[in-house]
């Protein structure tokens, strides 16, 4: 062309697309061409830099340009139903055919349930041929609740297989409110939470870091911790008839460690008590 030019136009990679003449004016000296991507593949630039595509050209000198092409790209954008109970990886913009792991992170007590497509598979992965979007559901572990009466509450975080066994029965006034992360057995009757009521004239109440209780005649005495374990054997008075406070009609009862307990004298309602050490 244009007497002594000529012109070569080629592709870098004929798996990733082709070139071809539309057009050439031999006398004007003037070639039109274009960059063909193949399926899944873009046009990127000629080797000049030139990034027209059709592109028409003037000979001034003997010229050989390449196209370049590469994979088409997609967005992936993964996301959380609530952003507040986890996090999530893997969004981004990806080549056709890249694989992508997405994967989701409960916060504290939440934990991962399912994909937008109902998959519980976590961390699971993608092929990229589109854009793409999925979502994580996150869900927050059920709470079991039994209301009696009024509302107080107890919160017991048990991080592993906890036994309670309460071979007897403490009446019941309020709320016991279990937060569970595996398995709690109740082998008898558990009530959590007592109105503190004057049931008869004994006294209940705590000095240097025990619990005393007054006027409780014969009838024995129990005290267990806030979740219902027995922190103190029973206690009545014939057992404590060596007592030097016998006349004072006092039972003082040691307890490991501050806390609440809940005391029980005889068949009445036990009562609540807090102990500082």
């Amino acid at each position: 062309m244009s007497g002594n030019h000529s012109i070569h136009i080629s592709s870098a990679d004929v798996a990733t697309g082709s070139t071809e003449y539309l057009n050439t004016d031999c006398e004007a000296g003037m070639a039109t061409f274009q960059a063909n991507p193949a399926t899944h593949y873009r046009f990127v630039n000629w080797s000049d830099g030139n990034t027209d595509n059709p592109r028409s050209l003037t000979l001034t000198s003997d010229t050989a340009l390449v196209a370049t092409f590469e994979p088409d790209t997609f967005i992936v954008a993964i996301v959380a139903n609530v952003d507040s109970m986890g996090n999530v990886a893997g969004s981004g913009v990806y080549y056709h055919g890249d694989t992508v792991r997405a994967s989701a992170f409960a916060n504290g007590r939440n934990h991962f349930s399912h994909w937008n497509d109902n998959s519980t598979i976590n961390p699971t992965v993608l092929i990229v041929n589109g854009d793409t979007s999925i979502t994580a559901f996150f869900s927050v572990p059920p709470v079991d609740t039994v209301t009696i009466h009024d509302t107080t509450y107890t919160d017991v975080f048990v991080h592993d297989t906890t036994y309670i066994e309460v071979h007897d029965t403490i009446l019941v006034t309020d709320t016991l409110w279990i937060t569970q992360y595996d398995t709690i057995y109740i082998h008898d009757t558990v009530f959590v939470g007592i109105d503190e009521v004057e049931s008869f004239n004994a006294k209940i109440y705590q000095r240097d870091g025990m619990i005393v209780v007054e006027s409780a005649g014969t009838l024995p005495v129990r005290v267990f911790d806030a979740v219902g374990r027995e922190a103190h054997s029973s206690v009545s008075r014939q057992a404590a008839a060596s007592s030097p406070n016998l006349g004072e009609q006092l039972v003082s009862i040691p307890v490991p460690t501050s806390g609440v307990y809940l005391v029980k004298i005889g068949d009445y309602p036990a009562r609540r008590i807090m102990v500082v050490k």
